[in-house]
């Protein structure tokens, strides 16, 4: 994100990271957000819906107080 974030619960700087996507066999990779509720597609056999939004998801993390806020920009 371009500007500095401010945790919402305590006012102190939030530092940028990502938690693991334990679905995929990669654990290194980002959450994804997907548009929707998941199909049966998706659910079952871990593959991506077509024709809907798909952003990776970026975590950000209080350094003061540990709150964790999360974004999806597309």
């Amino acid at each position: 994100m371009d500007k500095e974030l401010k945790c919402p619960k305590c006012g102190q700087e939030m530092e940028e990271g990502y938690v693991p996507d334990s679905m995929w066999k990669m654990a290194s990779e980002k959450e994804l957000w997907i548009q929707g509720l998941p199909d049966w597609h998706s659910k079952f056999l871990n593959g991506m819906p077509k024709d809907r939004k798909v952003a990776k998801v970026t975590t950000f993390r209080c350094v003061c107080c540990g709150y964790l806020e999360a974004y999806a920009k597309l």
